[in-house]
């Protein structure tokens, strides 16, 4: 199974709970593993979870800096043979944005549920909206 989250919208202590009870790896979709939160940054996601985190910047949004600019991901099917090829029972595929609906993690499941591929988004801490909002999203 293939789950989405973004780092944003729960702690790091909520995406290592996750990647345990899940058995699954962390596959990070930015364009560029960078971030202003040191726990987010490549070396460190790197460190603390081993053969458990990989970057793949196929699937990041070639447009992350403009968000005028449509969202575009750089080689979806490039990054969807890297996701296939792990060797774990599940996937979490991970970018900054807290909005699912606002990211490009949202056309990634999209198009993975276009292809017949499981998809579902994480959320540590659900937004105040109408129950039709959750539907298919999955609660830590």
């Amino acid at each position: 199974m293939i789950y989405t989250i973004g780092y944003q919208s729960t702690t790091i202590l909520n995406i290592e709970r996750a990647i345990r009870a899940l058995d699954a790896t962390l596959i990070d979709i930015r364009l560029a593993a960078r971030s202003y939160i040191p726990e987010y940054r490549l070396n460190t996601l790197a460190a603390r979870f081993g053969n458990k985190y990989i970057h793949v910047p196929e699937l990041g949004n070639i447009n992350y800096k403009d968000d005028t600019l449509p969202q575009v991901i750089r080689d979806f099917d490039a990054g969807l043979s890297i996701v296939q090829a792990v060797q774990s029972p599940n996937v979490i595929l991970m970018c900054a944005c807290a909005s699912p609906y606002k990211c490009h993690r949202l056309l990634i499941r999209q198009r993975l549920l276009a292809l017949g591929i499981p998809a579902q988004e994480l959320l540590a801490i659900p937004p105040k909206t109408t129950p039709a909002y959750h539907q298919g999203l999955l609660q830590l």
